[in-house]
């Protein structure tokens, strides 16, 4: 699979999206940030070359990590070899990164296994040469995840808390449930420009979440009626219009359409 690199500058900030090939499939992306010498992410194994040469291009101090999947921390040993830096992250998350599991085939695949390495533990805020950041700790999609605020710069890096507001399947370590106030925790920031880090910035938190949202909300609601009429779960998501086969299949069950579906039921307290 080919793996590709873009930049792109936002002022101060520095987004390199990176691309994974996967055949039979849309590509895979995910990024890393830079700013004011600190990284947020280091990006999947598969993306060493990439990342090598982000941290060749860039005076790097510090590694900050928003979550521990792998996607996100597949370089993380490697910058810290190279740089002499402890990468910061969320302390539940530490021990899931100093041993991280055997990934599923398919995971192992599109991202690469990450390797274990030493992290040190992020407190309530983070600053950087210029600028200062409030951890916000965000669980839902994984169970150590922070979104990083900069009031004064009006900024939100929202990890993997908004990846896109087409809410169509989730993994089945998620909760959706928290996932949910994680979201409205921080909706509740003054509007912020948005660094996802599937889909680069966007002007407005306030409306891509929200966005978000509104859309599982109404997924949930849906649901519930499906629900009340006797239908079973995966009766439900064809109802829904988000039924999706091929990646049940192809990860053996573990990301679905029907956990979503599950999920939204559970946070409405009609499924155990």
């Amino acid at each position: 699979m080919a793996t590709h690199c873009e930049r792109s500058d936002h002022g101060p900030v520095t987004f390199y999206e990176i691309e994974r090939a996967v055949p039979g499939a849309r590509p895979m992306r995910v990024g890393v940030y830079v700013v004011d010498g600190t990284l947020i992410d280091t990006g999947p194994r598969h993306a060493r070359e990439c990342v090598a040469g982000i941290i060749e291009e860039h005076d790097i101090d510090q590694v900050v990590l928003t979550h521990h999947h792998e996607d996100h921390i597949g370089n993380a040993a490697f910058v810290a070899d190279r740089l002499g830096v402890i990468p910061l992250m969320h302390h539940s998350g530490q021990a899931a990164t100093a041993a991280p599991k055997a990934l599923p085939t398919y995971r192992k695949v599109i991202w690469g296994q990450p390797a274990g390495l030493e992290t040190s533990t992020l407190d309530d805020e983070v600053s950087t040469r210029r600028f200062s950041f409030r951890v916000v700790h965000t669980p839902g999609h994984a169970h150590d995840h922070v979104v990083l605020h900069e009031p004064d710069q009006n900024w939100v890096f929202s990890g993997d808390l908004y990846l896109t507001d087409r809410v169509s399947r989730a993994f089945e370590y998620e909760d959706i449930g928290v996932m949910i106030q994680s979201m409205r925790t921080v909706l509740a920031i003054p509007d912020c420009e948005l660094f996802c880090q599937h889909t680069g910035r966007h002007m407005s938190h306030q409306h891509q979440i929200g966005k978000k949202l509104d859309r599982m909300l109404g997924l949930r609601n849906r649901a519930i009626v499906h629900l009340e009429e006797g239908r079973s779960i995966r009766e439900i998501t064809r109802a829904l219009g988000i039924a999706d086969r091929a990646h049940k299949i192809v990860s053996r069950g573990e990301w679905s359409a029907e956990h979503l579906v599950r999920g939204l039921l559970r946070d409405a307290g009609r499924l155990d």
